[in-house]
């Protein structure tokens, strides 16, 4: 648990000892992995103020972690993603437009680390209206530059939506 926090606290301007105390008075013997992270999840909420906003990116990284967790996402390349939930799913017309060694390179450019930089609301914002089953935020942002840059030729196309995915839909610091 203490893992957990420190990773989730990790270069925000929270003080991850608060969280580790308020979390230490609801233990107890039989306690579940679930019960332990929306424990974990609630607190941060609730440390969040005007003062103290990153919490709310507490809670969004622990949502997050979560996610991963569930859907096992990114333990699942790219091109498999696509070929399945994409095809089976969502299909898109402009999906068919790109071929396997396209999904792998574009796969490449995937950044895990980015789903951590949403605040609470951001997380399930997209988790109820956005995700499929088993889809995480980069992998979203991936599949919408795929379908923008879908109207470029051929040649061109890979490359536009890696150039979308990396500076429209990576997340600004």
């Amino acid at each position: 648990v203490e893992k957990v926090i420190k990773w989730a606290c990790e270069g925000l301007d929270v003080d991850q000892a608060l969280l580790q105390r308020r979390f230490d008075q609801f233990l107890f013997d039989g306690i579940t992995t679930e019960a332990i992270q929306d424990n974990l999840i609630e607190h941060s909420k609730q440390l969040a103020t005007a003062h103290t906003p990153d919490w709310v990116f507490v809670a969004g990284r622990l949502r997050t972690m979560n996610r991963w967790a569930t859907t096992g996402a990114y333990t699942v390349g790219f091109k498999k993603f696509v070929k399945t939930l994409m095809k089976d799913k969502y299909k898109h017309p402009a999906i068919s437009l790109y071929s396997d060694k396209d999904l792998e390179l574009l796969g490449s450019y995937i950044n895990q680390d980015n789903d951590l930089n949403h605040s609470f609301a951001s997380v399930v914002s997209a988790e109820s209206k956005y995700l499929m089953n088993g889809e995480c935020i980069q992998q979203m942002m991936m599949v919408n530059a795929m379908i923008i840059a879908g109207v470029e030729k051929p040649e061109k196309r890979v490359d536009t939506a890696i150039e979308l995915y990396v500076k429209a839909f990576s997340p600004r610091k």
